[in-house]
């Protein structure tokens, strides 16, 4: 409903503002988020559909980047200053708001052949684990921070430089990802959970995260609370603002921690902790850290219409979902940025291509992201919650990755968001409930139990 009164609202500004109204191309953003009110009920509920959750990072960056862009021009975000024409600065609106139409026209597509098929089924309620399944899942999700830290090892505690990580560290990077799942994870068990000890054991290990990603100095730190909420409204959607509110508010206090850490010398858990009894809320420069964010906005817009076009090959390359090496990746890594610090974003990146490329490829990941989303609700109905929360925390990072890092490594979730669907399907047909299956009625919203003896499949 708030959806719909949105985009209504919105449309009406649209219209009588007038093309020639400075105001037209931040409205042109919110139009995809029309067609997501007109497949809303082939769609999961916005936290939890990779449809929704994509396009509207892009709508919301495309919207919020040229609205606020003199307000946050000449900041430094992201290790370096940008500035934008007013003519890019349209140019760079129009193309989030084709970005995301175009994935609302791949998931349409996807969404328009199902319900054909007379399958349209989406789950909107939430589920439970079977009684018991927290005890051996919760040690599962210290997986990714055993590989953090097994990678760093004393780094994370100290160092002298800012990034901890680097290219070859494959174990690292893969733990970075996982531990965003990971924190979605924690948010379902706490959720489903009987237990308090189980609920505190939860809280602990989403603080333990919390401190690895502080001592990392990284910005991710401010997902962390974020995916808590995705994993918390998984469970029970209808009670989700519980968990978003105080989420949202956490990774508002989290983001300047980061970016005030990386003047410091030295880095790493020890030298932070000394260093935080400098910082201060008051003393936040709330519009650069903002900037940091929004900073994407004239990132895309550089990348492109800013800079020499990019080779064809390069497109190759980056959705090649081989490791670098393999790819070709490192042989033109370092011409795929702006600076030492700020890589060419996926959105600007597919820009630079071209209409047809631009076109061409966001339409499959729109197709792509409409099927994972048709794979979510089978999941669910089949018991793997946690297959779901991967794809769904995956895709969320795709389209943060999209707009703030290039297309190789945004592109790249979508092939772990895949594979996750693959093996959970693999595994729910090696290991079936007992019990009797439920066919479940096109267009319904079907709640489901694991710790029924009654399933709903959902073809």
């Amino acid at each position: 409903m708030v959806a719909g009164i949105v985009v209504t609202v919105s449309m009406v500004f649209l219209v009588l503002s007038g093309v020639t109204s400075a105001f037209y191309p931040a409205l042109l953003c919110l139009l995809p988020i029309v067609g997501l009110v007109l497949l809303r009920r082939d769609l999961q509920t916005p936290l939890l559909s990779p449809v929704w959750i994509t396009v509207g990072v892009l709508s919301a960056t495309g919207f919020f980047g040229y609205v606020l862009a003199d307000k946050l021009e000449g900041l430094e975000g992201g290790g370096m200053t940008l500035r934008l024409t007013p003519e890019v600065r349209v140019e760079t609106a129009i193309l989030f708001a084709l970005s995301a139409g175009l994935i609302v026209v791949g998931a349409a597509a996807v969404v328009l052949l199902r319900r054909a098929g007379g399958h349209s089924t989406s789950l909107r309620e939430g589920i439970s684990f079977a009684r018991g399944a927290e005890r051996w899942i919760l040690p599962l999700t210290l997986v990714p921070m055993v590989l953090v830290v097994g990678s760093l090892g004393d780094r994370l505690v100290y160092r002298t430089v800012y990034l901890a990580g680097g290219a070859e560290m494959t174990l690292f990077g893969l733990g970075q990802q996982l531990a965003i799942a990971a924190a979605a994870v924690l948010g379902y068990v706490a959720a489903n959970s009987a237990s308090r000890s189980i609920r505190i054991g939860t809280l602990l290990l989403l603080a333990a995260y919390i401190v690895v990603f502080l001592g990392m100095g990284s910005r991710r730190l401010a997902l962390i609370p974020l995916c808590f909420a995705i994993g918390y409204a998984l469970a029970k959607p209808r009670r989700a603002l519980r968990a978003v509110i105080p989420t949202g508010l956490a990774a508002v206090l989290l983001l300047p921690l980061p970016l005030f850490f990386r003047d410091s010398a030295v880095h790493g858990l020890v030298p932070y902790a000394s260093k935080l009894a400098e910082f201060s809320y008051f003393e936040v420069d709330w519009p650069e850290t903002l900037n940091n964010v929004l900073i994407a906005f004239p990132t895309t817009g550089i990348t492109a219409f800013g800079v020499a076009p990019i080779p064809l090959q390069n497109l190759v390359i980056s959705l090649n979902p081989a490791p670098g090496g393999m790819a070709g990746w490192y042989d033109i890594s370092r011409d795929m940025n702006l600076n030492a610090w700020t890589p060419f974003s996926a959105v600007g990146e597919l820009g630079n291509y071209g209409q047809p490329w631009l076109t061409l490829v966001w339409v499959g990941f729109g197709v792509v992201l409409g099927s994972l989303e048709m794979l979510v609700t089978r999941l669910l109905a089949l018991r793997q919650p946690l297959f779901g929360i991967a794809i769904v925390g995956l895709s969320a990072l795709f389209a943060l990755q999209s707009i703030q890092y290039g297309l190789r490594l945004s592109s790249r979730m979508i092939v772990y968001a895949v594979l996750a669907g693959l093996v959970g399907l693999l595994i729910a047909r090696r290991v079936r409930p007992k019990g009797r299956v439920v066919t479940a009625a096109p267009r319904q919203s079907v709640a489901v139990g694991l710790s029924s003896n009654r399933m709903p499949r959902v073809d």
